[in-house]
């Protein structure tokens, strides 16, 4: 009989000590909740990864200083636990549609138009539901053009699960306020090139404007001191040919007649002194 409870006792200590080696503790300092559906829940880690949890029954989790079961968690909600599963936690993709629409169910598949406009299609975990107008609804129970808020939940295999948490895991959260301040920083630096060379563009057009105005005018001034010579200049011209034409009022044709009168005198006095000699 002693060996018996002997083999009992031995074999509970080998299943408990199985089961305690199999077990796995997540601590999550700060985690976002990003969905939930039976005893399964999606946590967005500090580090950027997404897990999924199996969630033990009558787990408790620290929310805003509040203990809270898994039912009461709503997406977005922070929280804060040490949860032991004997799985271990998944490491999934997840997209967010924000302005999707249901565009057909195929048994428990969901077609949707993402908020890109491409369609893509689903087959969401049992026991998964989606808001509707505020209420929990099943796959089943959507109908086509149904506005779609909804986070969908990809399970990766081994190989992208490696890959991803490490991506994840090597980008802390200085590391993205970095990542983003250097790009806020490089927009400005953008910004501040555009903003400069508009300026200087304009300030350049401003000059050939003003340049052009200048020669324009340099030039208008020309062609009217160069048009009031040529007509001072014809005014002249004229001036003087009416001169030449026109005896002054003063003047008289008696000195001509004094002129004649003279060369007939000399002409009869030369006849007169001709005749005496000859």
């Amino acid at each position: 009989m002693n060996w018996k409870r002997w083999t009992l006792s031995i074999a509970a200590l080998a299943l408990v000590s199985t089961i305690a080696s199999a077990q796995t503790v997540t601590d999550i300092q700060h985690g976002t909740v990003v969905a939930t559906w039976g005893n399964q829940l999606v946590v967005k880690m500090p580090d950027g990864s997404f897990r999924q949890f199996d969630v033990p029954a009558g787990f408790q989790f620290d929310s805003g200083g509040q203990k809270v079961g898994l039912a009461d968690l709503k997406p977005g909600q922070e929280l804060t636990a040490k949860i032991t599963t004997t799985t271990t936690p998944k490491v999934v993709q997840t997209t967010e549609i924000r302005n999707g629409k249901v565009v057909a169910v195929n048994g428990r598949t969901l077609v949707y138009q993402g908020d890109d406009g491409k369609n893509g299609q689903w087959t969401p975990p049992a026991g998964f539901k989606f808001m509707i107008d505020g209420q929990p609804t099943d796959v089943a129970d959507l109908k086509p053009n149904t506005k779609l808020t909804a986070t969908i939940i990809r399970t990766m295999t081994t190989s992208e699960s490696k890959k991803s948490y490490q991506v994840a895991a090597g980008e802390s959260q200085a590391d993205k306020d970095k990542k983003a301040a250097d790009a806020a920083a490089a927009k400005a630096a953008r910004d501040k090139a555009a903003a400069d060379k508009a300026a200087a563009d304009k300030a350049a057009a401003d000059k050939a404007a003003a340049d052009k105005a200048a020669a324009d005018k340099a030039a208008a001034d020309k062609a009217a001191a160069d048009k009031a010579a040529a007509d001072k200049a014809a005014a002249d011209a004229a001036a003087a040919k009416g001169a030449k034409k026109k005896l002054p009022k003063t003047g008289s044709e008696m000195p001509l007649v004094g002129v004649l009168g003279a060369a007939s005198l000399a002409l009869g006095a030369g006849l007169t002194l001709r005749r005496k000699l000859f």
